[in-house]
């Protein structure tokens, strides 16, 4: 994975993951090659009730979600240390396309998000 000019860019082999973290900012730009699958990892804190969810539908046609995960921690982390939510989706066609999430407790139906986090895809 490199950095180019501020957008984080997939390696050139079309079936390996590339992982993006998002832990910093609100947007992320990632490009990634047809077929690819890919992950986002961004920090959580599963023991505070929190957790990331999408906030808008995946326009399907460009994007599969594939997986969902939290990774565990470590045996040293402390308990209700920051994990890291691991979200894996598959390119499906060229062109550019969005992923929205938002930090949210569940239950909470009406309470607006902690936290919200743009993903741009640009999928070559």
């Amino acid at each position: 994975m490199t950095i180019i000019g501020g957008t984080l860019a997939a390696s050139d082999e079309i079936n390996k993951k590339a992982i993006f973290d998002l832990s910093n900012g609100l947007e992320t730009h990632v490009s990634v090659k047809t077929g690819q699958e890919f992950c986002l990892k961004i920090k959580s804190n599963p023991s505070t009730g929190y957790g990331w969810a999408l906030d808008q539908p995946l326009d399907e046609t460009m994007l599969q979600l594939i997986g969902h995960d939290v990774e565990e921690p470590g045996e040293t982390a402390m308990p209700g240390a920051p994990q890291f939510e691991i979200w894996t989706f598959r390119a499906l066609k060229l062109g550019e396309t969005a992923i929205f999430l938002k930090y949210v407790r569940p239950w909470e139906k009406d309470t607006p998000p902690v936290k919200m986090h743009r993903i741009i895809v640009s999928i070559g």
